[in-house]
């Protein structure tokens, strides 16, 4: 389940009136998706390497102190992980499909492995929540509507996972939903507007009030990440073109880094940025968005 890749960082600065950053590239293979990091595991996600002589993708954590590891999944990537689960996607080879998965270990050692697989096509992790460790994402049907989903575990006294508690979600109204971020208050991502576009949307789950965000001038807006001030997505104009942006007090702020799209993923307690962007023909690359000025 180890291998040890170098880390290679490269930091740069951006200066946007207003604000100064450093943003910090991440490269643990020739191509790095940074889905998060953890405080204590570190970055994950999903790597492009040759692990066991063989090259694919793989789902990974890399501890800030320890070599990379990985698991032996099919084209899978890692949307969370703590000490007790860990969850993601990968490619089901049995049914051709893409399944969401989570996985945990209980106080004996004892490890179990779930698979999520509601969709005609894939089902989509984005998240796994601390704490109560559910996971939420989003499946397809045959007509490629979507629907966002939440599926919380419920242990046993030895902490493991006796069955899971699945809720759908759709936002009222719209027929297709993507749910692609989540914390303790708060359920965000996209959904199919009346325009045939696709609006961003943010939940208070405790009040049910949501707030319809779109980036100005956008065809297509979609929330990734919740942050304490500040939330995050992403934006096109109608031209294909997939841009980041991040959203705070003092309004938009698009980031633009990859030639060939960028992603943001995370929003860390101390407000850093995390994503990844596409170099086109070089694969992907991490990056840490780091706010000099706050």
């Amino acid at each position: 389940m180890k291998q040890t890749l170098t880390a290679l960082l490269f930091v740069f600065l951006l200066f946007i009136p207003g604000l100064a950053v450093q943003a910090q590239f991440v490269e643990l293979g020739s191509s790095t998706q940074l889905n998060g990091i953890d405080p204590v595991y570190g970055m994950f996600g999903q790597v492009e390497t040759t692990y066991n002589g063989q090259l694919g993708d793989y789902a990974f954590w890399k501890p800030p102190k320890g070599p990379m590891q990985m698991l032996a999944y099919q084209s899978a990537s890692l949307s969370g992980i703590n000490a007790h689960c860990l969850a993601g996607t990968y490619a089901d080879p049995q049914n051709f499909n893409i399944a969401g998965f989570q996985q945990c270990t209980d106080k004996n050692g004892n490890v179990q492995f779930f698979k999520f697989d509601s969709g005609a096509t894939a089902t989509i992790i984005t998240t796994q929540l601390h704490g109560s460790e559910a996971v939420a994402g989003y499946f397809d049907n045959f007509h490629f509507i979507y629907t966002g989903f939440i599926s919380t575990p419920v242990f046993d006294a030895n902490g493991a996972v006796r069955y899971y508690n699945t809720v759908n979600y759709s936002v009222p109204g719209s027929s297709s939903t993507q749910l692609l971020a989540a914390n303790k208050t708060e359920i965000a991502g996209s959904y199919e507007n009346s325009k045939n576009g696709w609006s961003g949307f943010i939940e208070q789950t405790t009040t049910g009030a949501i707030t319809v965000i779109n980036f100005p001038g956008a065809v297509n807006t979609g929330i990734t990440a919740l942050g304490s001030k500040c939330y995050a997505g992403y934006f096109d104009m109608g031209d294909g073109a997939h841009h980041g942006f991040i959203h705070c007090p003092h309004g938009f702020i698009p980031i633009d880094i990859g030639w060939g799209g960028t992603w943001i993923t995370q929003i860390l307690d101390n407000g850093d940025v995390v994503g990844y962007f596409d170099q086109r023909q070089s694969g992907y690359r991490g990056f840490i968005w780091k706010r000099l000025a706050r």
